[in-house]
């Protein structure tokens, strides 16, 4: 082995031993100074305490509306079996036939109303939920100089479960490590007090 070979050879690896294989970007590139964290939204929601009681009462507004809804159906029933039982061709008869059809129309009407009243609350309180959380998201990232938040499922993919494999085969987030925010936020909303964002303080904020 030649001394030029060896010298160019030494210089070789001297030069990786002192270059990066992945030079870190210059301190004025948009990449230096990007912050990424993650927020399990569906956690946030399983976790926040006003949202799971209103959304607790919506239900028992619904379990007594369909119990009322049975008894009012089990009487109209007994009321068409009685009316069975009287002569078709009385006055009685067409009299409680009418009444019935009325009753049973105005019935269905009510229960489509509560229906879509029933629907449109549910869709309000996560609407008004999901912009409560938005905004500590963003307080939170205004604060802490976080520029990007993306939003990922923290729960861990069941192999036996197909729909929880294809769930996991498409998230966007695959990875992260020491950025989950979702703790911080739920005891933001959980806490019940307004989230003040830098933008909003005249002094610097307190770290």
């Amino acid at each position: 082995m030649s001394k030029s070979f060896l010298f160019a050879l030494t210089s070789f690896v001297l030069a990786l031993a002192i270059t990066p294989a992945q030079a870190a970007p210059p301190a004025d590139s948009p990449l230096a100074e990007q912050r990424v964290v993650v927020v399990d939204v569906a956690r946030v929601f399983k976790n926040h305490r006003r949202f799971n009681q209103d959304l607790e009462l919506l239900r028992q507004d619904a379990q007594t509306y369909q119990a009322m809804l049975r008894t009012s159906q089990e009487q109209l029933q007994q009321r068409v079996d009685l009316a069975r039982a009287q002569d078709p061709n009385s006055a009685e008869f067409r009299q409680a036939e009418s009444d019935l059809t009325q009753e049973l129309a105005a019935m269905q009407v009510n229960q489509r109303q509560k229906g879509r009243e029933l629907a449109e609350k549910e869709a309000k309180l996560y609407f008004d939920v999901y912009m409560e959380v938005s905004r500590a998201i963003a307080a939170y990232a205004d604060n802490n100089g976080v520029n990007l938040v993306l939003r990922y499922n923290s729960d861990p993919i069941d192999p036996a479960d197909p729909k929880s494999i294809l769930e996991g085969v498409n998230r966007e987030v695959m990875f992260q490590q020491n950025r989950d925010i979702t703790d911080q936020i739920i005891a933001t909303v959980n806490a019940g007090q307004a989230v003040e964002s830098t933008a909003n303080r005249t002094g610097p904020p307190n770290r």
